[in-house]
């Protein structure tokens, strides 16, 4: 009973306390109720707001891998100008720093104007990547390719500044060690009469022979205007397709059904090759072949035909007579 007495009163004393506390608390109902609401207002758009810069970050990322995979700097310079502020606009800026160091080294031999303006923006990239990185490795790396690119531009105090700010951040890493090294090199005074006798050459790329123009094409033939429209397809021996009207034509042929013809020796290539030579006794030939026409008695009766075996090997083929039958 006594212990049932005690948790009735304990009852009683929470709701009093309780219905107390309304009482007071009930000028500032509406204020609490805004409080809550806007709890959860909060909760709510701070979830939106996470999910979307995931998402955007994501993105960055996407952009980053495709235009780092084309080695394109202009490419990358777009998405670091596009993502400020991420970690993947800093990543581009790197990639670009590096990509514009390679090439302006490379003109370095060829075209120092162009060098010039690429090591230029490699430095530009670089800084930006020291004002923004906030991982030490990021910035060491900046460091080292603005080192590299002081180098590149024959300033070797600041090339040797920024080669110590990697050896002080990290002295035992291999970016140190090789910042070191080209340290020791550059602390060497023939090397730095070297970088001064380089920084005043102008070179230009190799002229290619045969070809002032620059487009690696040899020389080509001066008369390539004067070629025919249409070649002549006509075969080796024989006579063109369209003879000069003014030639004299060659003599006739003998005729089909003459049996001295069968065994007769096909013509020389020398013949062939001289078409126009017979022309001058086509006349004469075919006024002995006429003769021989209207006079057939006078040859032997008795003489029989020549086979086409004992056809003489000298036999003309273009004589035009006809054998008697």
């Amino acid at each position: 009973m006594k212990t049932d007495r005690r948790h009735e009163l304990q009852t009683n004393v929470l709701a009093d306390w309780i219905g107390k506390h309304m009482q007071q608390s009930q000028g500032y109902s509406k204020t609490i109720l805004a409080v809550i609401l806007l709890v959860a207002a909060a909760v709510i758009a701070g979830t939106f707001l996470a999910k979307d810069q995931a998402a955007r970050s994501q993105a960055s990322w996407n952009q980053f891998f495709q235009a780092f995979g084309e080695r394109d700097p202009d490419a990358l310079g777009i998405v670091a100008a596009a993502n400020q502020g991420t970690p993947a606009s800093v990543w581009a800026h790197l990639a670009e720093a590096d990509l514009k160091l390679a090439e302006g080294i490379g003109d370095l031999y060829t075209n120092r104007d162009n060098a010039k303006k690429n090591l230029t923006e490699a430095e530009a990239n670089y800084r930006a990547v020291d004002s923004a990185a906030t991982e030490k490795i990021l910035r060491e790396r900046a460091w080292f390719g603005l080192g590299q690119t002081y180098e590149s531009l024959a300033e070797v105090d600041k090339a040797k500044e920024f080669y110590g700010k990697v050896v002080s951040s990290s002295p035992t890493s291999g970016l140190a060690k090789e910042a070191q090294r080209r340290v020791d090199m550059l602390n060497d005074p023939s090397t730095a009469k070297w970088y001064n006798w380089f920084a005043n050459q102008t070179p230009k790329p190799p002229a290619i022979p045969g070809m002032p123009d620059g487009l690696g094409l040899p020389n080509l033939p001066s008369d390539l205007g004067n070629l025919s429209d249409r070649p002549d397809l006509s075969l080796p021996g024989l006579p063109a397709a369209s003879p000069d009207p003014g030639a004299t034509p060659p003599a006739a042929g003998p005729e089909l059904n003459s049996p001295a013809t069968e065994g007769a020796p096909a013509p020389s290539e020398s013949t062939d090759a001289k078409p126009a030579e017979p022309a001058a006794s086509a006349t004469p030939e075919k006024t002995e072949s006429a003769a021989a026409t209207e006079a057939p008695a006078e040859q032997p009766a008795s003489e029989p035909t020549p086979e086409a075996s004992e056809a003489p090997a000298e036999a003309p083929a273009a004589t035009g007579e006809e054998s008697p039958e």
